[in-house]
Protein backbone atom coordinates (compact mmCIF):
# COMPACT_ATOMS: atom_id res chain seq x y z
CA UNK A 1 0.00 0.00 0.00
CA UNK A 2 2.98 2.24 1.15
CA UNK A 3 4.50 1.67 -2.49
CA UNK A 4 1.31 2.19 -4.22
CA UNK A 5 0.76 5.64 -2.89
CA UNK A 6 4.47 6.40 -3.18
CA UNK A 7 4.14 5.77 -7.15
CA UNK A 8 0.75 7.94 -6.98
CA UNK A 9 3.25 10.73 -6.10
CA UNK A 10 1.92 11.03 -2.50
CA UNK A 11 4.00 12.60 0.22
CA UNK A 12 4.78 10.91 3.40
CA UNK A 13 2.16 12.87 5.49
CA UNK A 14 -0.60 11.98 2.95
CA UNK A 15 0.36 8.38 3.16
CA UNK A 16 -0.11 8.47 6.63
CA UNK A 17 -3.53 10.07 6.68
CA UNK A 18 -4.63 8.05 4.36
CA UNK A 19 -3.12 4.53 6.16
CA UNK A 20 -5.06 5.77 9.40
CA UNK A 21 -8.01 6.39 7.92
CA UNK A 22 -8.35 3.03 6.71
CA UNK A 23 -5.94 0.75 9.52
CA UNK A 24 -6.44 3.11 12.54
CA UNK A 25 -4.07 5.49 14.16
CA UNK A 26 -1.66 2.57 16.09
CA UNK A 27 -0.73 0.24 13.16
CA UNK A 28 2.05 2.14 11.54
CA UNK A 29 4.43 5.10 12.54
CA UNK A 30 5.06 8.13 10.60
CA UNK A 31 8.80 7.32 11.46
CA UNK A 32 8.44 4.32 9.88
CA UNK A 33 6.40 5.63 6.46
CA UNK A 34 9.18 8.21 6.05
CA UNK A 35 12.04 5.47 6.22
CA UNK A 36 9.59 3.31 3.49
CA UNK A 37 9.50 6.33 1.16
CA UNK A 38 13.32 7.06 1.38
CA UNK A 39 13.98 3.52 0.50
CA UNK A 40 11.73 3.41 -2.29
CA UNK A 41 13.04 7.43 -3.69
CA UNK A 42 16.64 5.02 -3.31
CA UNK A 43 15.51 2.25 -5.77
CA UNK A 44 14.81 -0.05 -3.30
CA UNK A 45 11.89 -2.17 -5.80
CA UNK A 46 11.00 -5.01 -3.02
CA UNK A 47 8.99 -5.00 -0.56
CA UNK A 48 10.35 -8.39 1.17
CA UNK A 49 12.68 -8.24 4.28
CA UNK A 50 16.88 -8.14 3.25
CA UNK A 51 19.02 -10.51 4.49
CA UNK A 52 20.40 -9.95 7.82
CA UNK A 53 23.47 -10.42 8.86
CA UNK A 54 24.02 -12.49 11.85
CA UNK A 55 25.37 -15.60 13.47
CA UNK A 56 24.05 -18.62 11.59
CA UNK A 57 21.92 -21.60 13.54
CA UNK A 58 24.93 -24.34 12.52
CA UNK A 59 23.59 -26.54 15.62
CA UNK A 60 20.09 -27.39 14.67
CA UNK A 61 21.35 -29.39 11.45
CA UNK A 62 19.77 -32.17 10.14
CA UNK A 63 22.98 -33.81 10.24
CA UNK A 64 23.65 -33.12 14.25
CA UNK A 65 20.56 -34.34 14.91
CA UNK A 66 20.88 -37.36 13.77
CA UNK A 67 24.30 -38.05 15.37
CA UNK A 68 22.42 -37.04 18.64
CA UNK A 69 19.63 -39.12 18.16
CA UNK A 70 22.27 -42.39 17.26
CA UNK A 71 23.94 -41.45 20.09
CA UNK A 72 21.10 -41.48 22.76
CA UNK A 73 19.73 -44.75 20.85
CA UNK A 74 23.03 -46.09 21.35
CA UNK A 75 23.12 -45.65 25.11
CA UNK A 76 20.06 -44.35 26.86
CA UNK A 77 21.93 -43.13 30.06
CA UNK A 78 24.17 -41.07 28.52
CA UNK A 79 24.50 -37.24 29.85
CA UNK A 80 24.07 -34.17 27.93
CA UNK A 81 27.19 -33.27 28.66
CA UNK A 82 28.74 -36.50 27.14
CA UNK A 83 27.24 -35.67 24.22
CA UNK A 84 27.93 -32.57 23.84
CA UNK A 85 31.56 -33.01 24.76
CA UNK A 86 32.06 -35.88 21.68
CA UNK A 87 30.18 -33.81 19.39
CA UNK A 88 31.63 -30.79 19.93
CA UNK A 89 28.87 -28.57 20.44
CA UNK A 90 27.70 -26.62 22.98
CA UNK A 91 25.71 -28.12 26.25
CA UNK A 92 22.99 -25.81 25.21
CA UNK A 93 22.73 -26.87 21.83
CA UNK A 94 22.34 -30.50 22.30
CA UNK A 95 19.46 -30.09 24.97
CA UNK A 96 17.66 -27.89 22.09
CA UNK A 97 18.05 -30.67 20.09
CA UNK A 98 16.79 -33.24 22.49
CA UNK A 99 13.83 -31.64 23.89
CA UNK A 100 13.18 -29.73 20.69
CA UNK A 101 13.42 -31.82 17.70
CA UNK A 102 13.52 -35.26 19.34
CA UNK A 103 10.71 -34.54 21.75
CA UNK A 104 12.44 -36.62 24.60
CA UNK A 105 12.34 -36.20 28.45
CA UNK A 106 14.34 -37.84 31.08
CA UNK A 107 12.81 -39.92 33.04
CA UNK A 108 12.73 -40.42 36.38
CA UNK A 109 15.60 -42.32 38.08
CA UNK A 110 15.57 -45.81 39.24
CA UNK A 111 17.44 -46.56 42.10
CA UNK A 112 19.55 -49.48 42.92
CA UNK A 113 21.89 -50.04 45.72
CA UNK A 114 24.90 -48.60 44.10
CA UNK A 115 23.55 -45.01 42.40
CA UNK A 116 20.83 -43.31 40.41
CA UNK A 117 20.13 -44.16 37.03
CA UNK A 118 18.27 -41.86 34.37
CA UNK A 119 17.76 -42.58 31.29
CA UNK A 120 16.21 -40.72 28.00
CA UNK A 121 12.58 -41.70 26.91
CA UNK A 122 10.20 -40.60 24.13
CA UNK A 123 7.82 -38.24 25.35
CA UNK A 124 4.65 -38.20 23.27
CA UNK A 125 2.05 -35.29 23.25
Amino acid sequence: MIRFLWAKKCSGTEIYRQLCDVYGTNKISRQAIGKWCILFENGRANIEGDYREGRPSTVTTNVNVERVKQLIETNRRVIVCEIADELGISYRGVHHIITDYLILKRRRPTYDSRMAVASWTEFFK
